[in-house]
């Protein structure tokens, strides 16, 4: 899990997720990159799933220090106050140790470069992007 940010100009950013063994890329846009956007996005799609599908599907969740990850009880525990997944850290200054979402970033550069502004995106518009990444060979 990680985040992308948008140009100075724009609060807005995307929370992604990699699926290391199904090579799987997932962007959700977030207004702000705070830890509560970053909970709403986890709650929203715990409802979707459902809690034990959740858990199946994010049981482990490897990340970075950024501040919008630095409350990782608020992540792990789920709407019904169940555990929902476990979140660990990276060693600091070791992105390689989350290489395969690394790599999805820069493709997704190549899309929205750094700098351009995710004002104008909407979720529609990042699935698109997201369904042009993930078929792409790695």
């Amino acid at each position: 899990m990680d985040t992308v940010h948008s140009s100075r100009d724009s609060k807005k950013s995307l929370l992604t997720l990699f699926f290391t063994k199904e090579k799987l890329f997932l962007a959700f846009l977030m207004n702000r990159c705070t830890k509560g956007a970053v909970r709403l996005v986890f709650d929203r799609l715990e409802k979707r799933l459902g809690t034990f599908d959740f858990n199946s599907l994010f049981e482990y969740i490897l990340t970075d220090r950024g501040s919008e990850f630095g409350d990782p009880e608020a992540l792990e525990k789920g709407i019904h106050g169940i555990q929902r997944s476990s979140i660990y850290y990276c060693d600091p200054m070791q992105s390689g140790q989350k290489g395969g979402i690394e790599q999805a970033h820069t493709l997704l550069r190549m899309i929205l470069p750094k700098g351009s502004s995710f004002e104008f995106l909407t979720q529609w518009d990042v699935n698109l992007i997201v369904d042009h990444i993930n078929p792409t060979p790695r």
